[in-house]
């Protein structure tokens, strides 16, 4: 594949890139990367190689031009550790110099109106206890600040919209959703929010599995 997308940079060069992203998605199924780094990025790394290759850097431009969208993850050092061990030299110190650069330089205050179609603030009804999917309601009945119902808004521990301590955003598509405070997304224990990453991360692996698995009709 990346000898047709690049046929004129080296083989050598090919196999390295394709070594690190193995690795890179390696990583991620071991779960020290939250990314699932996969062939379609290993593509556009060496697609901006084959384009631009004379006129830039190398992998380091590519790599920044590719990973962009992920210039505050703190996890990039990772990233860049693991391209430079098949290497590719000075790549931590490219994608420093070309992505902290679009980082902002001073904070804000962020104030959070409710707009149309918002439902507002929300006051949790119950406790945290753990994060978790939660039962589906076949009603289809919009629940809120609760911790029962899958795709619910406002609540505590399911997966849902706007609440605090689920492992990921779920939307039924049809209920406007309510938003806790900022002190009451505080409350969730770390533990809690490691666990939420856990299940998030096994969530998107089975999503990925049911997207590659289907037929053309579908």
């Amino acid at each position: 594949l990346l000898e047709d997308v690049a046929p004129s940079r080296p083989h050598d060069e090919r196999r390295r890139l394709a070594c690190a992203f193995a690795e890179l998605r390696a990583r991620h199924e071991t779960g020290s990367l939250a990314y699932p780094f996969s062939m379609r990025e290993c593509a556009a790394v060496a697609r901006h190689l084959e384009l631009y290759g004379s006129e830039d850097e190398g992998v380091g431009d590519a790599l920044a031009n590719v990973l962009a969208h992920d210039a505050y993850a703190p996890q990039r050092a990772m990233v860049a550790a693991v391209f430079e061990a098949h290497g590719f030299e000075g790549v931590a110190d490219k994608l420093q110099r070309k992505l902290d650069g679009i980082v902002p330089s001073m904070a804000y205050e962020v104030e959070y109106t409710s707009i149309k179609g918002s439902g507002g603030a929300s006051v949790p009804r119950t406790g945290l206890n753990a994060p978790k999917f939660g039962k589906v309601d076949p009603s289809g009945n919009p629940h809120v600040g609760g911790n029962t119902w899958a795709g619910g808004s406002g609540g505590s521990d399911t997966a849902g919209l706007g609440g605090r301590g689920g492992p990921y955003r779920l939307w039924d598509g049809k209920h406007v959703p309510h938003q806790v405070s900022d002190e009451a997304k505080a409350e969730v224990s770390e533990a809690a929010k490691a666990e939420g990453r856990r299940q998030a991360q096994i969530a998107h692996k089975q999503r990925l599995e049911e997207i590659e698995g289907m037929t053309e009709n579908e």
